[in-house]
């Protein structure tokens, strides 16, 4: 059993969630050959969390579907390049956060405004993973500008179907120390 609370980063965003073994935490989405998810999943085993089982056996209830497809759209609205859409999901009066850079932005005109004049647009883009539940969702995803990665964590938070704040996250790879590597599986960055 996989659990988001056994230490990572998001057991402060999502500790009641524990997955069954056939759900995968790195699941992969490139939006250039984007598809919707699979929502035939395995039935649930014993132990799981109300979420996790009800996640597992594909019932999420309305709002929640309501979200990751918004969520999905928004993704692949920002990958196309289609300001209008990529910022549909905003409430009027959302406030994004970028805490590396002391900056806030307050309301989707200006957000919209601050991403459509970005000087180095970007020329890839992932989604690694979605995961959420109610009203905080956190996406994991890779854009590249100027050909250079930059990982990237959104956290958002919806209230009536939009979100009304958002705080993001924006890392530089970097090397793995070779002090550590007998521990650790190496992956592709």
């Amino acid at each position: 059993m996989q659990s988001l609370g056994s230490g990572g980063a998001l057991d402060c965003l999502v500790p009641w969630i524990s997955l069954p073994p056939h759900v995968s935490l790195h699941h992969e989405i490139a939006y250039s050959r984007w598809q919707p998810p699979d929502s035939s999943a395995p039935a649930a085993g014993a132990g799981l969390s109300e979420a996790a089982e009800r996640f597992s056996l594909g019932l999420m209830d309305s709002q929640e579907e309501e979200i990751r497809d918004a969520l999905n759209r928004h993704w692949q609205a920002s990958a196309a390049g289609d300001a209008a859409a990529e910022h549909d999901i905003y409430e009027e009066d959302a406030v994004c956060e970028y805490p590396q850079s002391g900056e806030k932005i307050l309301g989707r005109t200006n957000l919209q405004a601050l991403r459509s004049h970005h000087p180095g647009k970007p020329s890839g883009f992932t989604v690694r993973r979605i995961v959420g539940n109610a009203a905080v969702w956190v996406t994991e995803y890779t854009i590249t500008y100027l050909g250079r990665p930059a990982y990237t964590v959104s956290i958002m938070e919806f209230r009536n179907g939009k979100v009304v704040h958002e705080t993001q996250y924006f890392a530089d790879p970097f090397e793995a120390p070779a002090w550590r590597s007998q521990w650790v599986q190496r992956t592709a960055p």
